[in-house]
C-alpha cells in the first residue's frame, strides 16, 4: 500500500464512524431503578445522587478493586495490587479524528489520585487501542519499578519508543500456554497468576472497527510524535486472575477481566479454568460498548464463566472531558444500556451460583447480579478463606 492510503483508509473509516455517531448518539445517562435498588429511583449518570468515597481504603482481608473509568481497573489484596488499562486523558472526537497524541497530565494526576501504585506488580493490557493503552509512559513509571507490563506484540513494538519501558514489556502472544505466575523482582512468588486468552473487539460502526491491525515495526518517536490513528488494537487479549492461598495454592479468588466486547466463543476460557478446578467466578468485568453489535455478547461469555457477580465498564463517552457530567459512550442510549444490564441479570441467574456482589453500597448502581461503578469507585469483595 502506498504510504498515501496508510493513512488515508483509516481516516475515512474514521470519518465514517465519526458521522454515524453524530447521526445515532443518544447521549444516554440514566439506568432504571431496577438496577440501583440503593437508590430506589433511577440513576442519572449526569447528576448523580453521591460521590464515590475518597481516600485509599485498606483491604481487611478482603479484595479491593477501583474502577478507573473507560476500561481501567485497579485490584488489591494484602498490599499486593495489578492494574488493567489506566486511562484518563479523553481527547476530543476531532483529535481522534487527525490530531496528535497529547495526555491530559492534570486528568492523569486527578485520576491517579489516592491511588497507591507502588504497590502494583504487573500492568495488563488487552489490546493497543489509544483508550487503552496510551497512557503507559505517564502511568507505568510510577509503579513498582520492574513491574512487567503484558501487551500484545503491536504494543510492545510502540513501547520501543521508551526503553525503560520496552525493557518490562512482555509480549501476550509469546506467552507459554496455561497459568503464568507473578513473581517479586526478588524472584518471589507473589499470591496472583494469571492466564491471557485471545478474543476479539467488537466493530465501531456496523461491521467497521477502527485502527485495526498490527505495528509491524518497533517505534523509535515518542508517542506525543504519533496521530491516534497510529494505535492499532493488535491481537485483542481477555484475562483471568486468580489470587491463590501459596501454602495451600488453593484459588482464593477468580477474576475475569474482558477488554472488549467479543462475539461468542471468544476470550473464553478453557474448561479446566472454568470450573474444573471447583472454584467459581467471583467476578467477572464487562466492556460494554457496541455489545450490540457482536452475536452473543454477553450471553455466551456469562454462560460459560457462570460468574457471582458482573462488574459493567467502559460506558462512559471517552471523547468527552471528566470535568463534564458523565453521559455514555456514543451508541449506548439509556434503552441500550437497560437492556444490557437486564441480559446481565438473566446470565447471571442462568448461572445458578450464589450472588456475591460488593460487601460494601457503593455509589454506582448495584444489584445482587451487577455493579456500574462510577469512575473513582472503590469496591470491596469477598475473598474465600
Amino acid at each position: 500500500m502506498r504510504p498515501r492510503a496508510r493513512w488515508l483508509v483509516p481516516t475515512i473509516g474514521l470519518l465514517l464512524v465519526a458521522a454515524a455517531l453524530a447521526v445515532s448518539s443518544a447521549g444516554g445517562h440514566l439506568v432504571r431503578a431496577e438496577f440501583a435498588p440503593q437508590h430506589g429511583t433511577t440513576f442519572d449518570f449526569s447528576r448523580p445522587p453521591c460521590a464515590p468515597a475518597s481516600g485509599t481504603p485498606t483491604g481487611d482481608g478482603e479484595l479491593v478493586v477501583r474502577y478507573l473509568g473507560a476500561g481501567g481497573l485497579y485490584v488489591e489484596w494484602d498490599g499486593q495490587a495489578v492494574l488493567f488499562s489506566p486511562f484518563f486523558s479523553n481527547p476530543s472526537l476531532a483529535r481522534v479524528l487527525g490530531g496528535p497524541w497529547r495526555p491530559d497530565l492534570p486528568a492523569i494526576e486527578e485520576g491517579l489520585r489516592d491511588l497507591p501504585l507502588q504497590r502494583v506488580r504487573a500492568i495488563f493490557v488487552g489490546h493497543a487501542h489509544y483508550d487503552h493503552f496510551a497512557e503507559i509512559p505517564w502511568v507505568a513509571p510510577r509503579t513498582a519499578r520492574d513491574a512487567p507490563i503484558y501487551v500484545n506484540r503491536s504494543g510492545t513494538r510502540m513501547l520501543a519508543a521508551y526503553p525503560e519501558l520496552a525493557a518490562r514489556a512482555v509480549s501476550l502472544e509469546d506467552l507459554p500456554g496455561g497459568w503464568a505466575q507473578l513473581a517479586s523482582p526478588d524472584g518471589q512468588r507473589l499470591p496472583w497468576r494469571f492466564r491471557a486468552l485471545p478474543s476479539a473487539h467488537a466493530p465501531h460502526v456496523d461491521h467497521y472497527l477502527w485502527a485495526r491491525g498490527e505495528v509491524a515495526q518497533a517505534w523509535r518517536e515518542p508517542w506525543t510524535a504519533r496521530p491516534l490513528r497510529d494505535f492499532v488494537a493488535g491481537q485483542v487479549f481477555a484475562f483471568v486472575l486468580d489470587l491463590v492461598a501459596p501454602e495451600s495454592g488453593r484459588v482464593r479468588f477468580r477474576l475475569y477481566f474482558g477488554d472488549a466486547a467479543a462475539p461468542a466463543g471468544r476470550g473464553y476460557p478453557p474448561p479446566e479454568v472454568d470450573g474444573g478446578d471447583g472454584h467459581p467466578f467471583d467476578l467477572a468485568v464487562l466492556c460494554v460498548p457496541n455489545y450490540h453489535l457482536v452475536a452473543g455478547y454477553p450471553e455466551g461469555i456469562l454462560e460459560r464463566l457462570r460468574p457471582r457477580h458482573v462488574v459493567a465498564v467502559h460506558y462512559e463517552d471517552f471523547f468527552r472531558s471528566r470535568s463534564r457530567p458523565l453521559r455514555f459512550v456514543p451508541l449506548l442510549s439509556d434503552g441500550r444500556f437497560d437492556r444490557f444490564l437486564v441480559r446481565v441479570r438473566d446470565g447471571v441467574a442462568r448461572g445458578g451460583q450464589p450472588t456475591r456482589g460488593p460487601l460494601e453500597p457503593v455509589c454506582g448502581p448495584s444489584s445482587s447480579a451487577s455493579t456500574v461503578p462510577l469512575p473513582g469507585e472503590w469496591l470491596r469483595f469477598a475473598v474465600l478463606q
